[in-house]
């Protein structure tokens, strides 16, 4: 398998198909249309898709085909497609380009119903500028093989900025995440008085009813036993999420084994304790040249970054600018 900062040129080049032939094979359309035109458009086709639309599914494709969702630069800006809630299938050689996603029940929807962009049993798949808001999880991939997501703006996420599970092959490069809302934990008192954000031994020591809160990650990946997630580049993200809109930032929290990732040059200013968060990892682990610090002024923890007990992952040459620390870690 070759490691994901490899594949890449190669799906490039299979998806954009000739040149000579790009403009014979490019259809304008509306979103309505979509899922028809992704099962039977030509090989190389390229869907420029426009408007607004529910849940759409696109399923069952094996030839390569290119969506254009927006011509800008910016994910935020200019004239885009909006869908509330893509779903991919068993489907391969992907590539999207801009457009707006939410999910079909926004920030409070649970399972696939709170995701912006569902990718699952898919291989060869790159998103580029895609803007995803208002979710409960902005993408989740799983049991897939080599997906990219590159310039894109992640933003209004309740729980999960990018999810990874049982899948291999991943470069996350050069995105945007800002403003998660994370559900608080919730105490409710005798008298019927709520309290926001305490332990839950302090509130059931006070008689009251504790409910749990989101436990956001901006990435997190993880597996079951029977298959390691693999071969990961985090690179080049810009995260910034002050309390009380804080989450953890890039973490392999619930993952039994992971194989080849590198964390690199990262911006994480988060209010949480694990800005970077590795374990269980084993062969070329490197978490190096990231910038963790402070969101805000009065954070609730001191983030920083963290190797777990178990694995072969190594840190070095990242810089932490915290109130309790700041230097660099030298890289021999």
């Amino acid at each position: 398998m070759a490691k994901p900062w490899v594949w890449l040129g190669i799906l490039t080049a299979t998806t954009l198909g000739a040149g000579a032939s790009a403009s014979a094979n490019t259809f304008e359309i509306h979103c309505s249309e979509l899922s028809a035109r992704f099962r039977d458009a030509p090989a190389n086709a390229t869907l420029v898709v426009s408007g607004s639309c529910g849940p759409i599914t696109l399923s069952d494709r094996t030839q390569p085909i290119r969506i254009i969702g927006s011509q800008s630069a910016d994910p935020r800006s200019g004239p885009r497609v909006s869908i509330r809630g893509l779903q991919l299938l068993n489907s391969r050689e992907v590539e999207w380009v801009g457009g707006h996603f939410e999910a079909p029940e926004g920030i409070q929807g649970t399972g696939p119903n709170g995701y912006g962009i569902n990718i699952r049993r898919s291989q060869n798949v790159r998103l580029q500028r895609v803007h995803v808001s208002n979710a409960g999880r902005a993408i989740v991939i799983n049991s897939s093989d080599n997906v990219s997501i590159h310039g894109s703006y992640i933003e209004n996420v309740r729980s999960e900025g990018i999810n990874f599970v049982d899948s291999d092959g991943l470069q996350l490069v050069g995105n945007t995440f800002r403003n998660f809302s994370p559900t608080p934990t919730r105490c409710t008192l005798p008298d019927g008085q709520v309290l926001f954000r305490v332990r839950r031994s302090l509130c059931e020591g006070l008689g009251g009813t504790w409910r749990d809160g989101s436990h956001p990650d901006v990435f997190q990946t993880w597996n079951a036993e029977r298959r390691a997630v693999r071969n990961i580049l985090v690179q080049a993200n810009d995260i910034f999420l002050p309390f009380p809109g804080s989450a953890m930032g890039i973490t392999t929290h619930g993952a039994v084994r992971v194989e080849n990732m590198r964390v690199l040059d990262n911006k994480v200013f988060v209010d949480s304790a694990k800005a970077i968060f590795v374990h269980n990892c084993w062969g070329d682990c490197l978490v190096r040249g990231n910038t963790v610090g402070e969101a805000s002024d009065q954070p609730p923890q001191t983030p920083g970054i963290h190797l777990g007990e178990f694995g072969e992952q190594r840190a070095c040459g990242n810089t932490v600018l915290t109130r309790v620390r700041t230097g660099t870690e030298p890289c021999t």
